[in-house]
């Protein structure tokens, strides 16, 4: 099987270099002026926060019962703040003894 292999000239390339610097620079623009609506922030469910801790969700929803832990209650769904989750267990940390 012979195939044909055609070599395109510098004249032939230029449009789709200039087409792609064209994308480049709108990319650019997009992400120096579009904004992420969480700003950073991430959300764990209940599931994922359980396992990540390794505790039951039921100890969880204690937590919240309590008020030692702060979440969001969408319509069917528990939401916490990653950066909640962070200062609950710096609240916890014991330091080791020595």
């Amino acid at each position: 099987m012979k195939e044909k292999v055609e070599i395109l000239s510098a004249s032939d390339l230029r449009p789709i270099f200039d087409e792609l610097d064209a994308m480049r620079t709108s990319a650019s623009a997009l992400s120096e002026n579009c904004q992420p609506i969480f700003q950073g922030k991430h959300y764990l469910t209940d599931s994922t926060l359980s396992r990540r801790l390794n505790i039951c969700k039921r100890t969880l929803a204690t937590y919240r019962a309590n008020g030692l832990l702060g979440y969001y209650n969408l319509p069917g769904k528990i939401l916490y703040s990653d950066t909640d989750v962070e200062e609950f267990l710096q609240r916890h940390y014991l330091p080791p003894f020595r």
